[in-house]
């Protein structure tokens, strides 16, 4: 799949923002060197003794402060210039260092992320990304609190406080090398990785591509849902919802409900990449809820008891429990009698394929495999239905699936 094909057949546009530009850094306040007070012990001495060295102190003091407030001053006219000892707040704030990979040596463009300096080449950069081509032609038109720009030793350094250095460097990765993902797709935690990066950095091919990617992973085609359930599900609705991609979303709510306790843990997703904890938010805990809900009530009008409804147009009223036992046990390959079990041997067939199997627990929160269960179920040959009565329900089972599924659209609010 080549990256251009894919940027324009994608339905999921970014969402649209204005042009960042630099803002200028603030002057960056003095650390104060905090004044401590100790305790000093001394040997016991007289009340003479005792005034003396109070006496004295006092007048050291006294000059102590004379002292301390000239040099303040002398601090503030020479420029600011930083004092020798550094505060513990101060000394705790990590030095940025050079990216092993992406500090490139002729690169004329200095981004610092998180602690981490890239080096990279400002027209690539324009030619790539809609963010940067508005941050680097210098034309303050819009103000954007995520860049700062400052001059250091490296020259001018553009800190970015949108993104984090293992999102920028999965970016850059593929910028790198475009074909690197073209026969094996990158995992989960990488695609989200260059997903957010391309979003917030406005990389509108490769938001494309990974979009394509997500989309193909997590479809929505009620043919690609099966028994095995997907991980990630709660990462996918949290990277849907902060890069605006809502086709994905309908399959992840379903991944989630189908198993217990929504696959949230402890409600809480640890940013190994730098990226805050986050959560799923309230409102979208509440539609899982309600979409539980619905989907047990489906499953139970199906899967409690035999249709009663349907009238098998075979069905003969004088069909006994010989007569079926007669049918099943028949290894001639002479035609099966026109008859069709009756309601209750019909009943009595559900009861043992749904219930006492598990089949009816196992699919109460997975109406749709638990419906294909059903329709997978050899009725004719092992309970004797008619193939008119297995066909007829088989086609129902598979005109309620698909329902479902058009419902829970609906039920997650994706759908009108």
């Amino acid at each position: 799949m080549a990256i251009d094909s894919v940027a324009a057949s994608s339905s999921q546009p970014a969402p649209k923002r204005p042009r960042p530009v630099a803002c200028k850094a603030k002057p960056r306040a003095l650390p104060i060197e905090p004044q401590s007070s100790s305790t000093l012990s001394h040997p016991a001495t007289s009340d003479g003794e005792d005034r003396e060295k109070n006496k004295n102190n006092g007048k050291g003091k006294r000059r102590a402060s004379i002292e301390s407030s000239h040099s303040c001053k002398e601090d503030i006219s020479r420029n600011n210039l930083r004092p020798t000892k550094r505060s513990k707040l101060e000394l705790a704030v990590p030095v940025a260092h050079k990216h092993e990979q992406f500090w490139v040596l002729d690169g004329n463009t200095v981004l610092e992320v998180g602690g981490v300096l890239f080096k990279l080449h400002r027209s690539r950069l324009i030619d790539q990304s809609t963010f940067f081509a508005g941050l680097l032609d210098e034309q303050d038109v819009f103000m954007d609190d995520s860049v700062v720009v400052e001059s250091d030793e490296h020259g001018l350094v553009y800190h970015l406080s949108n993104t984090t250095p293992t999102d920028l460097e999965a970016l850059l990765q593929l910028d790198r090398n475009p074909m690197a993902y073209y026969f094996s797709p990158p995992t989960f935690q990488v695609l989200a990785a260059i997903l957010r990066a391309a979003t917030r950095l406005e990389f509108d091919t490769y938001r494309a591509f990974a979009v394509k990617l997500l989309e193909n992973a997590w479809s929505s085609s009620l043919m690609d849902i099966t028994t095995e359930t997907k991980t990630n599900a709660v990462e996918v609705v949290i990277l849907a919802r902060t890069c605006g991609i809502e086709s994905v979303l309908k399959r992840a709510f379903y991944e989630m409900v189908r198993v217990t306790g929504y696959g949230l843990g402890d409600g809480e997703l640890n940013g190994d990449n730098g990226e805050e904890s986050q959560e799923i938010s309230r409102a979208d805990e509440r539609r899982l809820e309600r979409m539980r809900e619905h989907l047990i009530s489906a499953w139970s009008q199906v899967a409690v008891r035999v249709d009663r409804s349907f009238k098998c147009p075979n069905q003969s009223k004088e069909t006994t429990t010989a007569g079926r036992a007669h049918i099943l046990g028949s290894s001639s390959a002479s035609p099966r009698l026109p008859g069709c079990p009756s309601l209750s041997l019909k009943q009595d067939a559900w009861e043992r394929r749904v219930h006492d199997s598990g089949l009816y627990d196992e699919y109460q929160f997975d109406p749709l495999c638990g419906l294909q269960a059903l329709i997978d179920i050899k009725w004719d040959e092992e309970e004797g239905w008619c193939s008119d009565c297995v066909r007829a329900r088989r086609e129902a089972w598979t005109r309620m699936r698909q329902k479902t599924w058009e419902r829970i659209g609906v039920w997650m609010g994706l759908d009108n």
